[in-house]
């Protein structure tokens, strides 16, 4: 696996090259460091590049794209991580 992908538990894979990653200011409460740097995680991807048991009923189901979004930690490091989660497990729903 190549760094970047995403794997699921039930064996899908993403290849980073169909995840594009969008940063934003966190809107809400945690201060002056939320409002002025991008800590906000959107990740889109493509899921005609997904691969593995099931990829067709994921598809079909979801269509072209699905999307995570994660902005409750200060951290742009942890809210791509629960975005990244979140949509894993959207794949394997």
């Amino acid at each position: 696996m190549a760094d970047g992908d995403l794997s699921t538990r039930r064996g899908l894979r993403l290849p980073a090259s169909a995840l594009d990653e969008r940063f934003a200011r966190g809107s809400g409460p945690g201060g002056q460091h939320r409002n002025v740097t991008a800590t906000a995680v959107e990740i889109v991807a493509d899921l005609r590049a997904l691969d593995g048991p099931g990829a067709d009923r994921v598809r079909s189901r979801l269509g072209a794209t699905a999307r995570a979004r994660a902005d409750e930690s200060r951290s742009q490091w942890r809210n791509r991580t629960i975005a990244r989660g979140r949509l894993a497990a959207l794949l394997d729903e």
